[in-house]
């Protein structure tokens, strides 16, 4: 186990080695590549989250009050399994 950790611990620091290496040899890209855009603020971003949790319970409910469970699905998915085995089986 401990050779394990031993080599994990490398490979992370030849990976943080390498990185330094091209950040280092890149710096001049790096600083010159343009800054990043949102196209939507922060506050709408927000609001289109809340919008979206809101229309999933509202979903999950309506598949609910119809008789939609996960239970009902596994059940549904086991059934429809077992059917295909029993048909190679024959």
């Amino acid at each position: 186990m401990a050779e394990l950790e031993q080599e994990r611990e490398m490979r992370e620091a030849m990976r943080d080695l390498e990185k330094s290496q091209n950040m280092i040899k890149y710096k001049d890209e790096i600083e010159n590549r343009p800054k990043k855009e949102w196209f939507i603020g922060k506050r709408r971003r927000e609001e289109i989250s809340k919008e979206s949790k809101a229309n999933l319970k509202e979903i999950k409910s309506k598949f609910e009050a119809e008789g939609y469970t996960k239970k009902k699905r596994e059940k549904k998915q086991k059934d429809k399994k077992e059917k295909q085995q029993n048909q190679q089986n024959q």
